[in-house]
């Protein structure tokens, strides 16, 4: 079960949140799991030629995907940003308030 995909539904559902900002939180869930996928593994450190070839690198991963997540987390403040990756992560957003603002800024064209 998608836990995040339940949050934001169980929000809808309850009228908590309108159908434009459950709209915008399915955007930015998958913008940033684009965004997450992008990041060098950093768990630990490792050498460079452990789990690949010699003289390969792995570069920067896909500008597009992360600019396109930077812009949208441009529009949020740190609040916004928090309680909207909490939502979409599947964990309740410490205010509603927030998130709607948030969802809002995200649907905007600005």
């Amino acid at each position: 079960m998608d836990m995040a995909s339940e949050v934001i539904d169980m929000l809808f559902q309850a009228g908590k949140i309108t159908s434009s900002q459950e709209q915008a939180a399915i955007m930015f869930k998958a913008a940033r799991a684009a965004y997450m996928k992008e990041l060098p593994e950093t768990s630990g450190y490792k050498s460079c030629l452990v789990g690949r070839a010699p003289d390969h690198d792995d570069g920067d991963g896909n500008p597009a995907l992360i600019a396109a997540y930077r812009a949208l987390e441009a529009k949020l403040d740190r609040q916004e940003r928090t309680n909207v990756i909490d939502a979409t992560d599947g964990n309740q957003p410490a205010s509603l308030v927030i998130l709607r603002s948030g969802l809002d800024k995200l649907r905007s064209k600005n």
